[in-house]
């Protein structure tokens, strides 16, 4: 796409976006109600997602994998449990949820926000919040506490006036679908503040928009990633981490293959956003990269390759890889370039942390 036309492609974005970050995306979720910052349902959805006690040990909140100080996400490669099991996968932000409806990093099954919640509250592979559906008696502990009381009296009587699971998700669901990230230093320059960004950062984002690297392929703009407005099976793509035995990713996590069975599904993975990326460390579906030099290396190469280990091959020849993942002609100015472009995408307003003071305690710094 010539430069010209993109630019004018993206300002069009931007101006939607901008009365988006006013008056709140219109959520793609039909299942739950998104609410504004000053309602009770709201702050009853940030209380519960700070909350320890939605964890069998009293120990960890939602915040806990998804920091607001790291752009809702954790900085592990793999996020511990409750009880230490590693998650198979790093921790994605949250921010933007709401312009996304596959939740998860290889299973486009799951398109609720609140169904995707079951996985981290009560699965089992691994453990990582404890709960259990059946647990009646921590529903009615947390119903009792001031805040979540006063929601609990606003129900109707058929509603019992107390919380149920199903309650819970919604509420949390109404809290994440208000965390929208477009105050980057891009966004103001690409409204027209031509100062906001470094003539450095203005390099990278031409190659960046350029057909030689084609980047913005797959992470395309507002969100720099895999979003609503494009067809599944855009979403998901097979970036050549991996090339073992014809293919082959990490026998416990093949992506999408395990879901559909279909071997060209082998190593696909969710187009993650790259916005924020300098709270987001390390990188990647399995957080195999440590930073961003590192992970624009595996593309300059056109894949990665592992030479010695479990899962040794060169996935620069994986057979079920995008064709857009290809050797890019880049020098060390040209990465430079690119880096300082990607760091402009870095939002330091949106999701500044703040206190929260919840019911029964109060909680500050880490979660």
């Amino acid at each position: 796409m010539p430069l010209s036309l993109r630019k004018s492609w993206y300002l069009l974005l931007f101006l939607s976006i901008s009365a988006a970050v006013l008056y709140g995306w219109p959520s793609d979720r039909t299942h739950t109600r998104k609410s504004e910052p000053d309602s009770l349902r709201y702050r009853v959805g940030e209380a519960l997602f700070f909350d320890k006690r939605l964890s069998i040990t009293n120990t960890k909140s939602c915040a806990s994998c998804h920091n607001p100080e790291l752009a809702f996400t954790d900085g592990y490669r793999k996020s511990p449990g409750v009880f230490a099991d590693l998650h198979a996968r790093n921790t994605p932000t949250l921010l933007n949820i709401s312009r996304q409806n596959y939740l998860n990093w290889a299973n486009p099954g799951i398109t609720s926000l609140t169904d995707q919640m079951n996985g981290p509250l009560f699965g089992n592979k691994p453990i990582e919040m404890g709960l259990s559906q059946s647990d009646t008696a921590l529903l009615a502990k947390l119903s009792r506490d001031p805040l979540y009381a006063r929601y609990c009296a606003s129900l109707p009587d058929s509603a019992g006036k107390r919380l149920t699971w199903d309650a819970v998700k919604s509420l949390l669901a109404s809290y994440l679908l208000t965390l929208n990230s477009f105050s980057s230093p891009y966004d103001r320059y690409a409204a027209g503040h031509k100062d906001a960004i470094s003539a450095s950062a203005r390099r990278g984002e031409q190659l960046f928009f350029s057909n030689s690297y084609g980047c913005a392929h797959c992470h395309r703009p507002p969100t720099f990633g895999a979003d609503s407005t494009m067809p599944m099976q855009e979403q998901f793509a097979n970036i050549g981490l991996y090339n073992h035995q014809n293919g082959n990713y990490p026998s416990d996590d093949q992506g999408l293959y395990d879901v559909t069975g279909n071997d060209t599904d082998k190593g696909r993975f969710k187009i993650p956003t790259l916005r924020n990326l300098r709270f987001t460390t390390p990188y990647f579906h399995d957080g195999s990269a440590a930073d961003l030099n590192e992970a624009l290396t595996l593309f300059q190469n056109g894949g990665r390759n592992i030479t010695y280990g479990d899962w040794a091959g060169d996935g620069r020849k994986n057979p079920f890889k995008s064709p857009w993942i290809k050797p890019i002609s880049m020098n060390s100015e040209d990465k430079q370039a690119l880096i300082d472009f990607l760091q402009s995408l870095n939002d330091t307003i949106t999701h500044s942390p703040k206190r929260i003071v919840l019911p029964h305690e109060e909680i500050s710094g880490m979660f």
